[in-house]
């Protein structure tokens, strides 16, 4: 139970941080918290570090849903869905936010749909251009694009931003990339 509550933690730091990068940003206020939630998971599924966590459909999940007690994520519940290979149960928060920026600085965004309801990957079909966003990230309920209202300059200032997170790292000045005094910058505005 305690490596799954530690990698728990980590992945909430991860979210935590490209949220507060987020919010600094002004052009990259389009990508919302679920987006990026769902990046988090795919890149996670994508890097065999969880498995796929919605293969079911929705009606079937719907179905099995306690509302009287739902189940505490922070558990054995999901402990299976953790890869047990030891190489990555020890992986820090700052590994995990370098490799998350550069699985999406490099990320094909023109052909690769991000969708966590199977490990393969998607791509665009000849249907899905009629309606050709910058990006897409498919909710695994509704099927419909989470990171539809994300224009093309947000998505270029995501990636350009997220290859200056792995620079940055790589010349070991992480800490510059991320703000630190958010309520500084809130009162700037």
């Amino acid at each position: 139970m305690c490596n799954i509550y530690r990698f728990y933690t980590r992945i909430i730091q991860v979210a935590y941080l490209y949220n507060n990068l987020i919010v600094s940003i002004p052009a990259l206020h389009l990508l919302t918290n679920t987006p990026i939630c769902y990046m988090i998971i795919y890149f996670l599924q994508q890097t065999d570090r969880i498995a796929v966590l919605h293969q079911s459909p929705a009606s079937v999940l719907i179905d099995k849903i306690n509302l009287i007690q739902p189940p505490d994520y922070r558990t054995e519940d999901i402990q299976h869905l953790i890869s047990p290979n030891p190489k990555y149960s020890h992986n820090s928060v700052a590994f995990l936010t370098y490799e998350f920026a550069k699985f999406y600085s490099n990320f094909d965004y023109d052909k690769i749909i991000i969708d966590i309801s199977q490990k393969e990957r998607r791509f665009w079909s000849k249907l899905d251009a009629e309606n050709k966003k910058p990006i897409a990230v498919r909710c695994c309920f509704s099927g419909r694009n989470l990171a539809g209202q994300v224009s093309a300059h947000c998505l270029s200032t995501f990636q350009k931003k997220m290859k200056e997170v792995v620079e940055s790292f790589k010349e070991n000045k992480e800490a510059t990339v991320f703000p630190s005094d958010l309520e500084n910058f809130r009162s700037q505005r």
